[in-house]
């Protein structure tokens, strides 16, 4: 995710802002499934795009994952589209792996799905509004 995650091209920028203010350190890929430990047992995450590629789900509950959670954040997109394709891959998600898929989205959609692909809950649909001085979050 370029300039989220990752900057391309970091040491050219770098000399003409002060872009180690906006984005501190370039992430580098994990090694494995990710599995938070909790009293309610074993959750797999897989973070925003990963939804889409069922391998990563599937290496989680192979983990041991018992729900996949999606943090995501659909702020690079100006419609609904993005993050309607996101719930739509995370149904497929729960129906493949027979889980309950939880995806959280500052921006985008936050939805639960149950483990037969339906839908139980959905938020509407959040975007950030950048021109505003303070970032806020408001639901259409």
């Amino acid at each position: 995710m370029p300039f989220g995650e990752y900057m391309p091209g970091r040491a050219v920028f770098e000399r003409l802002s002060d872009v180690t203010s906006l984005v501190p350190l370039d992430a580098i890929p994990g090694r494995g499934p990710v599995l938070l430990s909790t009293p309610a047992g074993p959750l797999g995450v897989v973070i925003s795009y990963e939804v889409f590629f069922a391998d990563r789900t599937r290496a989680a509950v192979t983990a041991g994952a018992q729900v996949l959670l999606v943090p995501t954040n659909a702020a690079s997109y100006t419609t609904e589209e993005v993050p309607a394709t996101e719930v739509a891959a995370a149904r497929m998600r729960a129906l493949e792996t027979d889980r309950a898929v939880l995806q959280a989205a500052p921006t985008g959609y936050t939805a639960i799905v149950v483990p037969d692909g339906d839908i139980v809950a959905q938020g509407g649909l959040a975007v950030l509004r950048f021109s505003q001085l303070r970032c806020r979050f408001r639901p259409d």
